[in-house]
C-alpha cells in the first residue's frame, strides 16, 4: 500500500474531527471518575455509549498500525473504571498519532493530507 493510499478519505477525516472531542470528553470523565472509584464497574449503558464512539474511530484506523492494539470495552463482562481509562487512553494516543501523520500545513493552510493528494481544512484545536 503507497503513503497516499494509507492516507484518509475525506470522510474519514470528518469522523476524527467529529469525534476527537467526544472521545477526549468521555476519557476526562472516566478519569475523574475513577478517581473516585477505580475499582466500580461501568454500567451496560456506559459501554454500550463508550463503545459507539470507539467504532468510529476504529472504522477510520482500520489500516493504521496501531489498529491491532485498540479494543472494545467488553459489553458482556463490564470493565472496572480503571481499565477503561487504560482503554481510552490507548485510543486517544492512536487518534493524536493519526492525526500528526495525516495533518500539517499546506501552501498557509492547516489541513487533512488526504488520498489521491486532495487535502482538507483541519480543525487546529483539536
Amino acid at each position: 500500500m503507497t503513503e497516499t493510499e494509507q492516507r484518509p478519505t475525506r470522510e474519514e477525516a470528518k469522523t476524527i474531527d467529529m469525534v476527537w472531542p467526544i472521545l477526549t470528553s468521555l476519557a476526562a470523565e472516566m478519569r475523574e471518575l475513577s478517581k473516585k472509584k477505580q475499582e466500580g464497574i461501568l454500567s451496560e449503558l456506559k459501554v454500550r455509549q463508550l463503545n459507539r464512539v470507539l467504532a468510529d474511530v476504529k472504522n477510520v484506523l482500520k489500516r493504521d498500525p496501531s489498529a491491532k492494539y485498540l479494543d472494545l470495552l467488553d459489553e458482556d463482562a463490564l470493565p472496572q473504571n480503571s481499565d477503561a481509562v487504560i482503554v481510552l487512553a490507548q485510543w486517544e494516543a492512536a487518534v493524536q498519532q493519526f492525526k500528526q501523520k495525516h495533518r500539517g500545513y499546506h501552501a498557509g493552510e492547516y489541513v487533512w493530507f488526504l488520498r489521491k493528494g486532495q487535502t482538507m481544512e483541519a480543525q487546529r484545536n483539536i
